[in-house]
């Protein structure tokens, strides 16, 4: 903490893309899907980022649900509309505009690693990724962590 910006106990998702894009910070965690606005907005500042995976890290999916009360004819154009949103072309375009495609097609080519540099460090993180364990008191434990966490970077005793 004594490296980073005082204020940085607050920060949230857009104070660390603004502060990596501005050079008001060397390096920084961010996710996935703030990727493609920090590296752009970095850009129009004239910085260029060196992107490198973590060495571990843990894989999160995204579900998607279609509540059951709504009618069958319904359902079905829910259904389509959001088959229609996992196209591979619009996931070239979640990783432009996002960073944060989930076809591995996506990954896998050339034209928009060229356009996403991020992508490489990306799926290696996949790729290297454990998933979080099965268990009933997975949350309290999370919970516990995050909230020593938030001691040590906030300096409050136990």
């Amino acid at each position: 903490m004594c490296y980073a910006p005082p204020d940085t106990k607050s920060y949230g998702n857009s104070e660390i893309a603004q502060a990596l894009s501005d050079g008001r910070v060397a390096m920084a965690v961010s996710w996935g899907g703030q990727a493609a606005p920090i590296v752009k907005a970095g850009r129009n500042n004239g910085i260029e980022f060196s992107i490198t995976p973590l060495a571990t890290s843990w894989n999160a999916t995204w579900g998607i649900g279609i509540i059951s009360a709504i009618d069958s004819a319904r359902a079905a154009q829910v259904l389509c509309m959001l088959l229609e949103l996992m196209d591979k072309h619009l996931d070239r375009l979640v990783a432009e505009y996002a960073g944060s495609p989930v076809r591995i097609s996506t990954y896998a080519s050339a034209e928009i690693n060229e356009k996403c540099p991020w992508l490489k460090a990306q799926l290696e993180m996949i790729q290297n990724a454990r998933h979080l364990p099965s268990d009933s008191s997975l949350v309290e434990s999370v919970n516990k962590i995050g909230e020593r966490i938030a001691k040590a970077v906030h300096g409050a005793e136990e």
